[in-house]
């Protein structure tokens, strides 16, 4: 690392966000050189000088022309897009853990209260001056299965054990997860799904996760499941939810990720009268959130200490 003010270079996509991550950092490190990056000519231009470069949602392929590049911090906590691209080995990646959580859990709560409480029927029947009663389920004693025990999936088991759910969890080892009834590994998909009135989809994007659920996984699981998908969107293969949603084997679904985001005005799941849909949103990037930890790595960094939040990109997190 050179000793003279190393240059960092901040681009989130969101100049609020730039301008916030940049004053808050200057104000911690005054003797580093911040700058921003406003879009993606601005940022190939200012990439050869960066030693560090913290951005979000960028073209990998930029980092080609970086060749001071030391340390690449994600802001955000998917590292799918760095998938197969071939990276110098003295690059160090990290990403954003432990700040999206709750976030996250407040929309899976939301979905599936909605879902339970049958809000969009009562919504259409007040629309309509409709008075036709019927009787909403409960969410207590019901059964979730959170497929992806990270820090997010951990925080959505909290909420939903809180609310009287059976929490059962899907990761790749074995192991106890505190909230977590019974943990099951990848290889034990088939008994996890059947178990599901509620199916949460929190994983990453990775190789093993790619269309993980096809339409014969989505035979599996527990006829009149609600699924709620806030990971990749390439975990569930959308053909074969569109058609598990067409014959009631999910009684519906609540999407804030799909396989190609927008998602195109083409997909039938714009129409489906049992899908709730939202523009990715779940775990939105604040940069009041971001800020610490990319502080608290700024530091580590400057001292010449380990990074947290280390991601491995053979495993793609």
């Amino acid at each position: 690392m050179n000793t003279d003010r190393p240059v960092i270079l901040i681009s989130s996509g969101d100049a609020q966000t730039d301008a916030f991550l940049r004053a808050g950092l200057q104000e911690a490190f005054p003797n580093v050189g911040l700058r921003i990056a406003h879009d993606e000519g601005d940022l190939r231009r200012q990439l050869p000088d960066a030693e560090v470069l913290m951005a979000w949602k960028f073209p990998v392929g930029v980092l080609s022309g970086a060749p001071k590049l030391r340390w690449l911090q994600l802001l955000g906590a998917g590292a799918d897009s760095l998938s197969g691209t071939q990276l110098p080995a003295e690059l160090s990646v990290t990403n954003i853990r432990n700040v999206f959580g709750t976030s996250m859990a407040e929309h899976t709560i939301a979905y599936m209260l909605a879902h339970a409480k049958q809000l969009r029927r009562f919504s259409q029947q007040q629309e309509k001056q409709e008075w036709s009663p019927s009787e909403p389920a409960l969410l207590s004693g019901r059964t979730v299965g959170v497929a992806g025990l990270g820090s997010i999936g951990r925080k959505i088991a909290e909420y939903c054990g809180a609310l009287g759910m059976e929490v059962i969890g899907l990761r790749r080892r074995r192991g106890e997860v505190p909230g977590v009834n019974a943990v099951f590994t990848s290889e034990e998909i088939d008994e996890f799904l059947p178990r599901c009135d509620y199916l949460v989809l929190v994983m990453p994007g990775t190789r093993e996760t790619e269309h993980l659920l096809t339409s014969d996984r989505l035979r599996r699981v527990r006829r009149g499941c609600f699924l709620v998908s806030i990971g990749r969107g390439n975990v569930v293969a959308e053909k074969d939810l569109v058609d598990a949603l067409e014959e009631g084997r999910l009684a519906g679904a609540a999407l804030d990720v799909f396989e190609r985001e927008p998602l195109p005005s083409s997909s039938p799941l714009w129409g489906m009268g049992n899908v709730y849909i939202t523009p990715h949103i779940s775990g939105i990037n604040r940069a009041e959130d971001l800020l610490p930890p990319v502080k608290e790595n700024l530091k580590r960094y400057l001292r010449g200490e380990a990074l947290s939040n280390r991601v491995d990109l053979r495993q793609g997190y």
